[in-house]
């Protein structure tokens, strides 16, 4: 289908410490993810009657989660998967808009990716890769969009502070949401211990949102962390947050509730 395929997931002992970037702090929060302490090793999940775990996340079967992990704060660390969504230049440096309202984006989700890298979380870059060919969607959108300067985006365009690292899962989507058209995507997640999913990136009511559905769809205990999140408008991201926030999934972030 002319997408690029999931890539290979570094084994623990290959994530590497930190990301080059200075200044830039540690991703710590005093409400949910408390010190960072890494989470325990998953538990093995018991057999399903008749094979493995179906690879349709409108399947999936809630009642193989071990109870323990729908438990206590959100932790980074083996078994929590950091996803970072459309981290690309069409949403960030050739977004004025974003910038003017989220200007501590960079150093938050920096510091999120070094905190999660260095706890041994899995991590997965989802990118926009949106071509006329590839999205039936994209000419209702440009006739509800007027007046953008870009419509078809392409996946090599990455901020460099939310640049993979070799052996770092890259998801290419074709539509707002990561799971739609990747089956194989949260079987393989789960085939790696992960259970908890936490999602960062652009845009919080539309791609960040859509993505968090599929993860929660397929399972996954989800969090969003909002302050590592940004939208066209700060009352856009806070009214998608309070809209499915402790609904679908949880809110954490180094500021702790979303705010007024």
């Amino acid at each position: 289908n002319g997408r690029l395929p999931v890539a290979a997931v570094a084994p623990p002992g290959g994530h590497q410490e930190g990301n080059g970037l200075a200044g830039v702090r540690a991703y710590e929060s005093s409400v949910e993810l408390g010190a960072l302490a890494p989470a325990s090793p998953p538990q093995a999940m018991p057999p399903r009657r008749g094979g493995g775990l179906k690879h349709s996340a409108s399947e999936a079967n809630l009642a193989q989660l071990e109870p323990a992990q729908n438990k206590g704060p959100i932790a980074l660390g083996l078994g929590t998967a950091l996803m970072l969504v459309d981290l690309q230049p069409v949403y960030w440096s050739e977004c004025a808009a974003v910038q003017e309202a989220f200007p501590q984006l960079p150093a938050n989700v920096a510091g999120l990716l070094t905190a999660a890298r260095s706890a041994g979380s899995e991590v997965i870059h989802v990118r926009a890769a949106y071509t006329r060919e590839q999205c039936p969607w994209l000419p209702h959108f440009e006739r509800l969009n007027p007046g953008r300067k870009q419509y078809e985006v392409f996946p090599e365009a990455i901020e460099p502070w939310a640049a993979p690292l070799p052996g770092e899962t890259i998801v290419d989507k074709d539509t707002f949401g990561a799971f739609v058209h990747a089956p194989d995507l949260a079987p393989s997640m789960r085939a790696r211990g992960v259970h908890t999913v936490v999602v960062a990136g652009l845009i919080t009511s539309v791609c960040v949102q859509h993505t968090v559905f599929g993860a929660f769809n397929a399972g996954f205990r989800v969090a969003v962390a909002h302050d590592a999140c940004g939208d066209r408008s700060m009352e856009r991201h806070k009214a998608a947050i309070r809209l499915y926030g402790g609904d679908m999934y949880e809110v954490v972030g180094e500021e702790g509730d979303v705010g007024g």
